[in-house]
């Protein structure tokens, strides 16, 4: 019996030895091409995009998410060169990664720049409220800012789909102002109660006014 019992032990180290490795195989998958293309673009964009480290160890933060507030607030040309320039930065590791852009859009901070440049564009765009019928907005946006939100939507469609590039298009839709803000005595009284865009006009309505009608062949 104790021998039985002995020989169950050893088989069940076995099988749980053999179970471990199979399933690191399984869900760990063995490093390859696009890793190390998207660890390259990683160390391409630091101090843009992630932290860097001085030769003291002290840890800098990097410079984008700064850039990202001051166009946010100061809505000019001006403000926004640092976020432009550096979102271009980081649009342009998706156009050389040819077949990885899956796998840097599995970085958060990837993802993330692309759909800044979505938002913040369309909402420049937009304006305070709805383009007049039959207009498409651009607001102060130059060509060089037309054909960055292009190849930023090109980005996302080549690393999420068409599906989540469509989400992420009405959920921005969403986020536009329906109705032009009412100021009595300097003060606007309808802005915590105007629709959205996509409440007042229908996603079709929106889109016609957006960049997203762009015909973006013109401007890359």
């Amino acid at each position: 019996m104790l021998r039985i019992l002995a020989v169950n032990q050893k088989f069940l180290v076995f099988l749980v030895f053999t179970l471990g490795i199979g399933a690191f195989f399984i869900f760990e998958r063995p490093y390859d091409q696009c890793d190390a293309v998207a660890e390259g673009s990683r160390m391409a964009l630091v101090g843009v995009l992630f932290p860097r480290t001085t030769k003291d160890g002290v840890s800098v933060a990097p410079t984008l998410p700064k850039a990202v507030r001051d166009c946010k607030i100061l809505n000019s040309a001006g403000g926004c060169v640092d976020f432009f320039s550096q979102a271009r930065s980081v649009v342009r590791e998706f156009e050389v990664s040819v077949g990885c852009e899956s796998r840097l859009g599995e970085v958060s901070e990837f993802r993330g720049v692309l759909e800044q440049v979505l938002v913040l564009l369309s909402q420049i765009a937009w304006g305070d409220g709805p383009p007049p019928e039959g207009e498409r907005g651009l607001g102060w946006l130059e060509t060089s800012e037309l054909s960055l939100f292009c190849q930023a939507r090109q980005a996302y469609l080549n690393a999420f789909g068409e599906t989540v590039l469509q989400e992420t298009m009405r959920k921005i839709f969403s986020s536009l102002p329906g109705e032009k803000p009412v100021f009595e005595d300097k003060k606007c009284v309808n802005c915590e109660t105007r629709k959205s865009a996509s409440a007042v006009l229908g996603d079709e309505g929106v889109w016609v006014r957006s960049l997203f009608s762009l015909r973006c062949e013109n401007y890359y």
